[in-house]
């Protein structure tokens, strides 16, 4: 019966995993947009710091920005090399 316990919080927690469970809280979505608006204050304009923090929400690290202005945040890869490394404090 333990093991049949086990087993079943073992596979709740890897289905969790599976469906995508990646996204970062809005917490730290906010502080990770909080410095994107630092770096690039004139094309962070109210809606492309909404649309980043649903972009981390839903996506954590692979959010990334569109390079663009008004700037544009994008799931999946990342559209610029320099932002391939992901070192900020906000990231996991």
């Amino acid at each position: 019966m333990v093991r049949m316990a086990l087993g079943g919080a073992m596979f709740v927690a890897l289905l969790g995993a599976a469906l995508g469970c990646g996204g970062y809280s809005t917490e730290k979505a906010e502080l990770r947009c909080d410095q994107e608006e630092s770096a690039k204050e004139q094309c962070v304009t109210d809606a492309a710091y909404e649309a980043c923090v649903a972009c981390y929400e839903e996506c954590g690290a692979g959010c990334h920005p569109g390079a663009t202005c008004p700037e544009t945040y994008l799931c999946g890869s990342s559209n610029n090399a320099d932002d391939s490394s992901d070192d900020t404090s906000a990231d996991q």
